[in-house]
């Protein structure tokens, strides 16, 4: 559970930057369009998700090693991924996938059902 706090935080952060954004008639903002943008990436790269670049995405990592992952998506702007760095602290390419799979991110509207069950991930 410990692990999952800091996306905790970063998903309910984004779920307001997106409402503020529609609310003010905007799609999106700078920061889901990063996210949005390693999404595409890795998509255009042929991967299914972000864990398939590291071999254990569980693991705390420097921005260093996440640099290192984002130059073989292309992703190349430090300041870029400084930014998508920091949305989790600490980092875990985990908790990234998690990120990047969210609502806010992937267009989707979250699933609610009464009878859903947890999400595999």
């Amino acid at each position: 559970i410990f692990s999952l706090m800091p996306l905790q935080k970063t998903m309910l952060l984004f779920s307001t930057m997106v409402a503020t954004a529609t609310n003010e008639g905007k799609e999106s903002t700078p920061e889901i369009d990063m996210l949005r943008n390693v999404v595409t990436r890795l998509q255009s790269y042929g991967y299914q998700n972000i864990c398939q670049l590291v071999p254990d995405e569980n693991a705390v990592v420097t921005e260093r090693v996440f640099q290192a992952r984002m130059e073989k998506l292309d992703i190349r702007d430090l300041g870029e991924v400084a930014m998508l760095y920091r949305t989790l602290s600490p980092f875990s390419f985990a908790n990234f996938r998690r990120l990047l799979a969210s609502p806010a991110v992937s267009k989707k509207p979250a699933f609610k059902s009464s009878s859903a069950q947890a999400s595999p991930m």
